[in-house]
């Protein structure tokens, strides 16, 4: 969520993709300045691809590395313009923490801008 601290969007819309494992993380909004973020859950393949299609969405956030390739491209075809904005790795703090407890979600996740401001 820092990533997104000094963007220019006022309400940013963001979908978490999290097909994958089926689950997502609780975004944590006081990291992104922006409390008037939406976010919008899509963790299972049966849902539509936008999960709501009266939203167009700003940034989509990909959960885990599995079939990541594939998920991007399904993506592309509603967002043509859709570029890879910032690849978060689990720090060497989660890692450790992920050890202590394994409840603790440490995971991959990339943001893609979609562009749908442009």
């Amino acid at each position: 969520m820092y990533h997104l601290y000094d963007n220019t969007i006022k309400s940013d819309r963001i979908l978490l993709e999290g097909t994958a494992s089926n689950k997502v993380s609780m975004m944590p909004k006081f990291y992104s300045k922006d409390w008037y973020t939406v976010f919008v859950e899509r963790t299972d393949t049966s849902q539509d691809l936008t999960n709501n299609t009266q939203m167009k969405f700003d940034y989509i956030f990909f959960f885990d590395e599995k079939d990541l390739d594939k998920r991007i491209e399904a993506y592309k075809a509603i967002y043509p313009n859709m570029k890879l904005s910032k690849k978060s790795y689990p720090s060497a703090i989660d890692v450790m923490l992920r050890e202590l407890n394994p409840r603790n979600a440490n995971e991959y996740i990339e943001i893609w801008k979609t562009n749908s401001t442009d």
